[in-house]
């Protein structure tokens, strides 16, 4: 299996709101998100990190964080350069997703 890089990064701008970009064979698409629309609240971020301190992971939580980060990563041209990224691959090809956090 051959896997092709799809580079996202999360960057802050100098208006506090955050901008997403990703990268794949040399297309770049981005968009910005308002820094109060985050998917997580502070208290659920320090209870998720409690939970991993302790070992415990509740697989259904997991699973549910893991599609709220997704929706908020993958927005507009990022969806669909993602969409398009994954329409050009064969079938013994896959996409790596590399995040790149600030």
């Amino acid at each position: 299996m051959t896997y092709y890089p799809f580079i996202v990064r999360v960057d802050l701008s100098e208006t506090d709101e955050i901008i997403i970009s990703a990268q794949y064979m040399g297309v770049s698409r981005r968009h910005q998100i308002a820094s109060d629309v985050l998917p997580l609240s502070q208290e659920e971020l320090n209870k998720s990190a409690e939970w991993l301190e302790r070992g415990h992971i509740d697989a259904a939580y997991a699973q549910e964080l893991g599609s709220r980060l997704f929706r908020f990563v993958f927005q507009g041209d990022v969806l669909q350069l993602l969409h398009d990224a994954d329409a050009r691959l064969g079938t013994d090809e896959g996409l790596r997703v590399l995040l790149q956090l600030p």
